[in-house]
């Protein structure tokens, strides 16, 4: 199962037998099925195989039973199936975005090395959602892996396409493609991860119960495995050493530490006929324990399968959540479906968006592409109704001898003018005809000599004059010393 409507698949498919009713839960990949004798377990194997997904029938797990270190740790292996994948795609994906979204690191035939780049990303990084969403559509089924499979597939062999049609002109999704498989297998990865440590907590309370047991049988010890333990069966328990399995003192007394059932500190004295549970650790003193209760019947076992039990079970809420997950991928492909065939009655094609801009010709080798004219592409965009607009990453000036202007006559003002005193050092200023001031776009002066004062009304006045412009191409646009020239 990879994703919510799987396991909602499951459950639906096993409700259609008769008296069945089915909790599958995906987080731990397990189901708890109920049914009535006439239905056998080969039958619910048979329809949970029919659906496109393998089961077995879970083994009783023994807590007396030492676990095998070599033994395969499926979730472990699925952990590190995805982390090797996530790394080769992350490796990849890096340069590809790079490329592809900054412009300064693309070069001549950059397109056919992100294709190379992407392609193992699309085929071997992802094989696990395209894997999942062919054996489901195999069914007649659709996933959270089908829309996967289909983004990527569709960014990829879209860009593939125009690359064939276009050359490096044309445009690509291989990022998407890449990126899309990157975020997914992260998100796969981590939680692989998250259920892997889900269950750390009951595997560790599996491990709690003791693995051997000195029983006395006919009047002489003997090491066992606890798993052998019967029922009657007579057993030593040594200060420090685990009880094997629940069981009533019949010799000695001693102190049991019972915070595993309890979360008491203090441990509990015990004596002959009292009763002690398995997994508890005799803190001191030497018991002899008659076994009431072994395997999956002590309190032990039927703590762990509470706690398995409860991991397994789902709120009204996630089953709501469920439920929806189940109709949403068939909604979301119905819905692009009809989405692309409205666009397509409507008269429009595939490549529509690329055909409403303007032709440019082809460009030679080596060159950058670039159309007719700079005024043929702005007024094929105006007729368009859009508004073309000059991006350029030069500095103001460059921007300006880039941006064209209509001839105008020459100025008599120019930038940074100096005082009359300055005037020899200065380019491009000159005192217009008849008149003993100095223009331009800076300042507007006159002689240190004429200039008045604010001390009376006429100084007041004779500044203003002073102020006015001496071109009818200059306007005043302050009381301090600027002109602007129109």
């Amino acid at each position: 199962m990879t994703c919510a409507s799987c396991s909602a698949r499951i459950e639906k498919k096993l409700g259609k037998l008769d008296g069945v009713t089915a909790a599958v839960n995906y987080a731990t990949g397990k189901a708890f099925v109920r049914h009535p004798s006439a239905v056998t377990v080969e039958q619910l194997l048979a329809t949970v195989d029919a659906s496109g997904y393998a089961a077995t029938l879970a083994p009783a797990r023994d807590l007396t039973s030492a676990a095998d270190p070599t033994a395969a740790d499926p979730e472990a292996e699925h952990t590190a199936y995805l982390w090797r994948r996530l790394l080769v795609a992350i490796a990849l994906t890096v340069p590809v975005v790079a490329i592809s979204m900054a412009a300064p690191l693309q070069f001549a035939g950059w397109p056919w090395v992100v294709l190379a780049l992407t392609t193992p990303v699309v085929a071997w990084c992802a094989w696990p959602f395209h894997r999942a969403a062919a054996v489901n559509a195999r069914h007649g089924a659709t996933t959270m892996d089908t829309l996967v499979s289909g983004g990527i597939l569709a960014s990829y062999l879209w860009s593939v396409w125009m690359l064939g049609q276009h050359g490096e002109h044309g445009h690509y999704y291989f990022e998407t493609a890449a990126a899309i498989t990157t975020f997914l297998l992260t998100g796969r990865y981590a939680e692989a991860r998250a259920k892997r440590r889900s269950g750390a907590a009951l595997r560790a309370l599996f491990d709690l119960g003791a693995k051997d047991v000195a029983v006395v049988r006919s009047g002489t010890e003997i090491r066992i495995p606890a798993g052998e333990l019967l029922v009657g069966d007579e057993f030593v328990v040594r200060a420090g050493e685990k009880v094997a399995t629940d069981g009533v003192v019949v010799q000695g007394n001693s102190a049991v530490d019972a915070s595993l059932l309890t979360g008491e500190a203090v441990p509990v004295e015990v004596g002959v006929g009292d009763a002690v549970v398995g997994a508890t650790v005799n803190t001191a003193g030497r018991l002899v324990v008659r076994a009431t209760r072994v395997g999956g019947d002590t309190q032990l076992a039927q703590m762990a399968r509470l706690v398995e039990s409860a991991q397994s079970g789902k709120a009204q809420v996630q089953r709501l959540a469920d439920r929806v997950s189940g109709i949403f991928v068939p909604v979301v492909i119905l819905l692009a479906l009809l989405t692309l065939a409205a666009w397509l009655l409507t008269g429009h094609s595939a490549s529509a968006s690329s055909s409403r801009a303007p032709k440019c010709s082809s460009p030679p080798a080596g060159s950058t592409p670039s159309c007719s004219t700079r005024a043929a592409a702005v007024t094929a965009f105006r007729e368009l109704g859009l508004r073309p607009m000059l991006l350029t990453g030069d500095n103001a000036a460059a921007a300006r001898l880039r941006r064209p202007r209509p001839a105008s006559p020459p100025r008599t003002c120019s930038p940074r003018c100096s005082p009359p005193r300055r005037a020899p050092r200065s380019s491009g200023c000159k005192r217009p005809a008849g008149s003993s001031r100095w223009s331009a776009t800076g300042s507007t002066t006159r002689p240190r000599s004429r200039r008045p004062t604010w001390a009376s009304p006429w100084g007041r006045a004779a500044m203003w004059r002073s102020r006015r412009p001496t071109s009818p191409s200059c306007a005043v646009t302050s009381w301090r010393r600027s002109t602007r020239c129109a």
